[in-house]
């Protein structure tokens, strides 16, 4: 893997050079077919990829299954609340332990 950027990789505190972080969910089926969903965590791209989801399943030259949308579906409503109260939780108590 080659890192972009030059010298060591930036901390966290630092500005994203990179852009939003992405979230990732893939799928590798035997028939050889992969499904690979891209998104970030605004409400608008959550609803973009449910959409997405649904379209798949109905497409009949598709193997991607109605059971298959309802699994990812709920990984991905699972992660946002994860990711929601992470952030309440940064909110209440910050975002980390600074040593001095």
């Amino acid at each position: 893997m080659t890192n972009r950027f030059q010298g060591d990789w930036p901390d966290e505190t630092a500005e994203k050079p990179y852009g939003k972080p992405v979230n990732v969910l893939a799928l590798v089926k035997d028939c050889g077919e992969r499904y690979i969903f891209l998104y970030d965590d605004t409400r608008k791209s959550v609803e973009a990829l449910f959409c997405q989801f649904g379209k798949y399943a109905s497409d009949p030259n598709l193997s991607f299954t109605w059971y298959e949308a309802a699994v990812f579906s709920q990984k991905a409503r699972r992660l946002q609340m994860q990711k929601e109260e992470e952030q309440k939780h940064d909110d209440e108590f910050g975002e980390g332990l600074e040593l001095e």
